[in-house]
């Protein structure tokens, strides 16, 4: 464990996910009400570096082959994805 964190220390982008698992569908959606702008103007400290825009979209990553019978986990993240 020690070692990831140092890398991360390193180098924060360097453990990241650049690609699916064989097998798992991205699905990315929007819920009515969630979306949100981030920008300057509302104090979003992403947007001072580069990372303005749209928020609040939701994400669902499922392996082929769920089904109602497949074990299930929720991950809930606030935030950015990358901390």
């Amino acid at each position: 464990v020690e070692h990831c964190y140092a890398e991360l220390r390193a180098d924060s982008e360097c453990c990241l996910d650049a690609e699916l698992a064989p097998g798992v569908t991205k699905t990315a959606f929007q819920r009515p009400g969630t979306s949100w702008r981030c920008t300057r103007g509302n104090g979003c400290p992403d947007a001072y570096y580069g990372g303005h825009g749209h928020r609040g979209g939701d994400v669902l990553w499922t392996p082929s082959g769920a089904d109602c019978n497949s074990p299930r986990i929720l991950y809930l993240h606030g935030g950015s994805w990358m901390y």
